[in-house]
């Protein structure tokens, strides 16, 4: 994939993801898109398998985006599909998303906290996102 592109999509991936709450349920008719403006956009995420919503039926674009959402919209994004367990603490054995987050941490973009939680219904920060993105696109940085 063209780098330059790559870097556009992730871009925009992020700002939508910071806008889009997502859930393990799809919604056949989101009903709280009409008129939005990224109506469009959404629509195309939920064609595409990757947006999914609420069992309420509802995308809730507005709203914020939990960590275990976020991990479930980058799975289907990039297609990860490889999961070993990892062992959160915080995480249940039938929770909706703790194969996502397996996913997650298999494929070393999210890799919980030193005291082996993930914190998998706190609200995703914009910081948090941007440390995902830089392990994603293995990009580099220094404090100098």
């Amino acid at each position: 994939m063209n780098p330059g592109f790559r870097l556009r999509f992730l871009a925009t991936l992020l700002v939508i993801c910071m806008l889009l709450p997502l859930s393990p349920v799809m919604a056949a008719s989101p009903s709280d898109i009409a008129d939005h403006w990224a109506e469009q956009a959404i629509e195309r995420w939920i064609d595409l398998g990757i947006l999914k919503g609420y069992p309420d039926e509802t995308i809730q674009p507005d709203g914020l985006i939990k960590r275990a959402e976020f991990a479930s919209l980058v799975n289907r994004t990039f297609g990860f599909a490889k999961a070993e367990p990892a062992g959160f603490l915080d995480v249940e054995e039938d929770d909706w998303f703790k194969e996502d987050l397996d996913k997650a941490k298999t494929a070393r973009y999210l890799m919980g906290y030193p005291d082996n939680t993930v914190k998998p219904e706190d609200f995703i920060t914009r910081q948090e996102a941007a440390v995902i993105f830089a392990r994603l696109l293995d990009l580099r940085y220094s404090d100098g």
